[in-house]
């Protein structure tokens, strides 16, 4: 009775022994997670800087954005930081003669003491993103994203190969052996490649398996959707896709952008750079629909004859703030 149960464990877990695929996709899927996140967080942070009033110095501009010329410091400021917040580590910033880099062991010590006692340093920047669970988050979409596309690279490599159904081939098999069949299917496999016509059996059959296109581009669209919702920014962001329809001008995918690219820079962008750089950046609206309702009431300020000077610049800068308070947004 023992060998019995014995027997029977060992042979379901041979059956369910799991088998290669053989259309693996060429980046894994933790590579592939961490290099999607990642540029999908630089391209926030380069919206956000694309918003930004208040940035002085080429020198210290140029240090933001990656620089791929010859030399010891590729890497930009917000590819140090996208970096950061992809791996939730802690991490110093140094920013010396044009040149922006990493803190090394001894330096981030020093600038961690600093902060310790005032909450800042001279010596750098230090950034914090082990409770920055949103990467986490964008990180498991992604690998779903991985694994649909991997679902996607295995139709493709099966659409390749045809499906030659010849009828009783067991039969045939059993009773004039293997090579018969197979010299018939390599010999229809020939003629198709060159488009000649091939002589079937009425029961016989080539077929090629059709690719389910539709329901891989749901499910894509269904996890860049998610993405798109916690980071704050519209669908044709992630994708890449433009909205489309007879009333679509675009606008509101413009301002739901603004709106997600302001989030990270309230947070990460300008209190980087303001503590590295010594600026005070503000956030400007692209909004031209904005802009245009307010130049109107200006109008009709400037205009009046019961308001005092103060009284109208006051309007003006409730208008036309140089950014927009939680209070403009709605």
């Amino acid at each position: 009775m023992r060998d019995f149960f014995n027997f029977g464990k060992e042979k379901s877990t041979e059956a369910t022994e799991k088998l290669q695929s053989p259309f693996s996709v060429k980046i894994e899927n933790k590579e592939f997670c961490k290099l999607k996140t990642s540029l999908l967080f630089k391209k926030i942070l380069e919206g956000a800087y694309s918003r930004s009033q208040g940035a002085n110095d080429q020198e210290k501009i140029n240090s933001i954005f990656d620089s791929y010329e010859n030399s010891n410091s590729p890497k930009g400021l917000i590819s140090l930081v996208v970096g950061a917040m992809v791996d939730k580590k802690q991490v110093g910033l140094i920013y010396k003669t044009g040149v922006i880099r990493i803190a090394t062991y001894d330096e981030l010590i020093k600038i961690e003491n600093d902060y310790k006692q005032s909450n800042k340093s001279s010596n750098g920047v230090l950034i914090n993103f082990k409770n920055f669970y949103l990467s986490d988050l964008i990180q498991n979409y992604v690998s779903i994203l991985h694994d649909i596309l991997t679902s996607m690279n295995t139709q493709v490599g099966l659409s390749k190969a045809l499906l030659i159904k010849i009828n009783a081939l067991r039969g045939t098999v059993a009773l004039n052996g293997k090579d018969e069949p197979i010299q018939q299917a390599k010999n229809m496999n020939e003629a198709l490649k060159k488009g000649e016509s091939v002589l079937l059996d009425k029961n016989d059959s080539v077929e090629s398996i059709a690719i389910n296109s539709s329901a891989i581009k749901e499910a894509i669209t269904l996890i860049n959707s998610l993405i798109a919702t916690d980071l704050g920014v519209s669908l044709s962001f992630v994708n890449g896709e433009l909205t489309s329809g007879m009333s679509a001008t675009g606008e509101a995918d413009v301002n739901t952008d603004e709106y997600g690219f302001q989030n990270f820079f309230n947070t990460i962008f300008k209190p980087i750079c303001d503590r590295l750089y010594g600026w005070d950046l503000q956030f400007i609206t692209d909004d031209w629909r904005w802009f245009s309702a307010m130049a109107d009431k200006l109008i009709i300020i400037e205009n009046s004859s019961i308001l005092s000077n103060e009284q109208k610049q006051a309007f003006a800068n409730r208008l036309i703030p140089t950014k927009k308070t939680d209070g403009d947004l709605s």
